[in-house]
């Protein structure tokens, strides 16, 4: 009996124990079960923060920009064209001086050339006497073959009187032999007579035609004595210069080079699409899309860029000098690894106004020259930073990055010329495109615009070299 009480009241202790932990646990289950699921909070979007550019619009005058070596426009090489001794000389033939057209620049000893002269005007003279010694002679064979012929007459009548009366008996057989004799030998006289004045005409072109020998020869030996006088062909200045009185030199030897100062060229190597892009816009001035046309021959092509406008321009350090230029020339052959072709531009020095200082525009100056084209208005341009592989990144009014592909048309310093689907005032990234992600999310940073062109009626616009 008391062991059942004890056993109860253990089992009294225990339930007091357990009770209010499994109340404990009842009551929590159910508060867990009531409550309301908690509030779920979408991820935040982090926001890269880009730099940023305006597309602006303006009125562009396209160019392009190539490099090459001043050369004078003429040049003359000096050649002996007869052998001698040089026995005066200009004083102002050395290296560097300008001589004027007309102005003797030496002279190389005239006289064997003065005495070959003299020696051919001598025989012509001659020739000129047995011409008239022929022509005396003829006139004289004529007037006795008149005579002879008469005196023939005469006779022929004497031998047939004597042939009548030799029949009467008259006269005796030997008197008309002789009358027979004297007919022959006057017969003998006019066929002579005849036969020189037959022989005159062939000796006269003889005559004639050895005299145009002799004169061409004096003629040869003419401009021989002159070659031995050598002047200036134009206004020039002298190159490399190594001559000395007294000096002997050959026939066809060069002797020294001028340097023509009335006009310089510069022959610049330009990429062959640039400068059809310039001919297209030459052609169609104003148009909206000028670049759109071709020019389909090389003919066309030299036509249409001699119409542009060039400068020629030389710095070295802070000095700079420009002059005005035209192109006169394309040369014939392109370059197969650049595809350029070499146009070759004008300075014309006599053309220059007074008021301008006359800077030389020296042999060999290395020279930069621009080719200007005609203006192209309203064209969207973006700082060069912004396009990469054809395409620039645009910030879209709900901060998120697109990629748009564009078309490059020009330079101009640290601005490009493009076409594509893009308006003006639309913000391009400049800078990293490798974290521009199509559709992320972008904080907007405007760059310094200082390389804009300034807002004025035109700027101008560089062809990119290849």
């Amino acid at each position: 009996m008391k062991l059942r009480r004890l056993n109860l009241s253990r089992l009294a202790g225990r339930a007091i124990f357990f009770l209010p932990v499994a109340l404990g646990f009842a009551v929590l289950a159910l508060a867990i079960n009531q409550r309301s699921a908690p509030e779920q909070l979408p991820p935040s979007e982090l926001a890269t923060t880009v730099m940023v550019a305006d597309v602006v619009q303006h009125d562009i005058e396209p160019r392009v920009v190539g490099y090459g070596l001043a050369r004078p426009a003429r040049t003359w090489t000096a050649i002996a064209r007869v052998k001698g001794a040089i026995v005066e000389t200009n004083p102002h033939l050395k290296s560097g001086n300008f001589v004027k057209a007309g102005d003797v620049l030496l002279r190389i000893d005239p006289v064997d050339y003065e005495i070959a002269l003299e020696q051919l005007s001598a025989e012509a003279e001659a020739i000129h006497a047995q011409m008239a010694e022929v022509e005396r002679t003829k006139t004289n064979n004529e007037e006795s073959l008149k005579v002879e012929e008469r005196s023939l007459e005469v006779a022929r009548r004497d031998l047939q009187r004597y042939l009548g009366l030799t029949k009467t008996g008259a006269v005796s057989e030997s008197d008309t032999d002789n009358a027979e004799r004297t007919v022959l030998m006057q017969e003998s006289a006019v066929q002579q007579l005849q036969n020189a004045l037959a022989l005159a005409d062939p000796q006269t072109k003889r005559l004639e035609a050895n005299l145009q020998l002799v004169e061409k020869r004096r003629r040869a030996a003419e401009l021989d004595l002159e070659r031995t006088t050598i002047t200036a062909p134009f206004d020039c200045r002298l190159a490399e210069v190594d001559i000395e009185p007294g000096q002997y030199v050959a026939a066809n030897e060069q002797l020294f080079e001028v340097h023509g100062v009335g006009a310089t060229e510069v022959e610049a190597r330009i990429p062959l699409d640039d400068l059809s892009v310039l001919a297209a816009l030459a052609l169609h001035e104003g148009s909206a899309n000028p670049s759109a046309t071709t020019v389909n021959s090389a003919q066309s092509l030299d036509q249409i860029v001699r119409g542009l406008q060039a400068t020629v321009r030389v710095r070295s350090g802070q000095w700079s000098r420009e002059w005005p230029a035209r192109v006169v020339r394309l040369r014939e052959d392109i370059e197969r690894r650049t595809r350029a072709v070499g146009v070759i531009v004008q300075v014309d020095h006599r053309q220059i106004a007074e008021s301008e200082p006359k800077t030389p525009l020296w042999n060999d100056m290395f020279c930069e020259v621009e080719l200007m084209g005609r203006s192209w208005p309203n064209q969207l341009m973006v700082p060069r930073e912004a396009l990469r592989n054809g395409e620039v990144v645009v910030v879209t009014a709900e901060h998120r990055l697109e990629h748009r592909p564009v078309e490059r048309l020009f330079f101009h310093d640290d601005m490009v010329c493009i076409r594509g689907n893009l308006t003006a005032g639309e913000q391009v990234v400049v800078g990293n495109h490798d974290i521009a992600v199509e559709g992320s999310l972008v904080n907007s940073v405007p760059v310094d615009a200082s390389a804009t062109p300034p807002s004025e009626a035109s700027s101008t616009s560089e062809v990119p070299a290849l």
